[in-house]
């Protein structure tokens, strides 16, 4: 079974945000809706807050860009 290259970076999305101490959740629930666009928003582990995309406004692209970022800051 192949996987499509949309599934696969959002798999990597997924697991950069792990690494980084985030939950990468993406919704399909009312899409296209005013208050969910059927994207990612990242969830703090800690504390369960949203940390960005609290509309579900992220796309993978930004999730992944926002989490190396983050990992970046983290190593300095």
């Amino acid at each position: 079974m192949t996987t499509t290259p949309e599934k696969r970076l959002e798999a990597q999305a997924r697991r950069l945000a792990r690494r980084a101490g985030y939950i990468a959740r993406k919704s399909n629930w009312r899409r296209d809706s005013i208050d969910n666009f059927g994207g990612f928003m990242l969830v703090d582990v800690e504390t369960g807050g949203a940390i960005a995309g609290s509309r579900f406004d992220l796309t993978a692209e930004a999730v992944i860009e926002w989490c190396r970022e983050e990992i970046a800051e983290q190593a300095t």
